[in-house]
C-alpha cells in the first residue's frame, strides 16, 4: 500500500498492510518563516519516512494577526505561547476583525503548506491543524477566558465589562437538545460554525466533542475515538 492508501484505509476502518505510523514535534527556532517551517517538516519526513506529514506550526499562529505576542519559553515539546493576549477585557472581543488568510501569520502558514506539498515525495498525506473556535478563544484570552465572556458589543456598552460576569445568561450559538447523565450532552444549531458535509472531532479538557454542520455533542472519553483538533488532510 502507498502511504495515502494506508492512511485512508485506516481512517475508513478497512484492512491495512500495517498500521500507519506518524509522530511530530514543534520547531520553534524556524517556524516563524514559511521556508524555515517547510524545510524542517520535509527534513523530518526524509529522516523518518512517516505515513503522513504533520505540519507543526507554532500552535499560536491562529491568533498572531489579532495582536497576540508569541514567544518560545523553553517548553520541552517546542511549543510557543502567547506572552501578551489580544483579549484583556470584554470589550476587546468586539475589536476582532475578519483576517485576510493570504497575509500575515495565516499567509505564512499557507505558503509553508504550498512549499511542503511541492517538496514532499510520493503521495504522503499532509496534515495541518485548523484550531477549533473555542481553542482560538482560549489562545486569545488565555487563562482568563471565563472572565471575558463573548457578548454582543451593545450588551457591553450597556452593562460594562463586568455585566456578563455578574449575571451570565444564554448558550451562545447553540440550542440544548438532551443530557444523559454520565453519557452525553447534545446541542444543536451549529451550522454556521461548521463546514458543509464535514465531521469534526476535537478535545475539550476531559471529554470528546463530535460535531457535524448541524449538531454538537460530547461524551466521556472513549478508546473508540481519537480526540483531535479540527484538522485538514491534504
Amino acid at each position: 500500500m502507498t502511504k495515502r492508501e494506508r492512511v485512508q484505509a485506516a481512517l475508513a476502518r478497512q484492512p491495512v498492510d500495517r498500521p500507519p505510523v506518524a509522530f511530530w514535534r514543534h520547531v520553534p527556532e524556524v517556524d516563524h518563516t514559511s521556508a524555515g517551517l517547510a524545510e524542517a517538516m520535509l527534513a523530518f519526513q526524509r529522516r523518518w519516512d512517516l505515513d503522513l506529514i504533520k505540519i507543526m506550526s507554532s500552535g499560536v499562529y491562529c491568533v498572531e494577526d489579532w495582536g497576540c505576542r508569541v514567544a518560545y519559553r523553553g517548553s520541552p515539546n517546542g511549543a510557543k505561547t502567547c506572552t501578551q493576549h489580544a483579549i484583556r477585557q470584554v470589550s476587546d472581543w468586539a475589536k476582532l476583525k475578519p483576517l485576510d488568510p493570504g497575509q500575515g501569520a495565516l499567509g505564512r502558514e499557507l505558503e509553508a503548506l504550498r512549499l511542503i506539498l511541492a517538496g514532499r515525495e510520493g503521495d504522503v498525506p499532509v496534515l495541518h491543524t485548523v484550531f477549533a473556535p473555542l481553542t482560538i478563544a482560549r489562545k486569545l484570552a488565555g487563562d482568563r477566558l471565563l472572565d471575558f465572556p463573548m457578548v454582543p458589543p451593545k450588551y457591553t456598552a450597556e452593562k460594562g465589562n463586568q455585566g456578563m460576569a455578574l449575571k451570565p445568561v444564554g448558550t451562545g450559538p447553540y440550542r440544548f437538545v438532551e443530557l444523559v447523565k454520565d453519557d452525553r450532552l447534545v446541542y444543536r444549531d451549529l451550522a454556521r460554525a461548521m463546514v458543509e458535509d464535514a465531521t469534526w472531532v476535537f478535545l475539550l479538557q476531559q471529554v470528546d466533542i463530535y460535531a457535524s454542520r448541524d449538531r454538537l455533542s460530547w461524551t466521556p472519553r472513549s478508546d473508540q475515538w481519537m480526540p483531535l483538533h479540527e484538522a485538514v488532510l491534504r
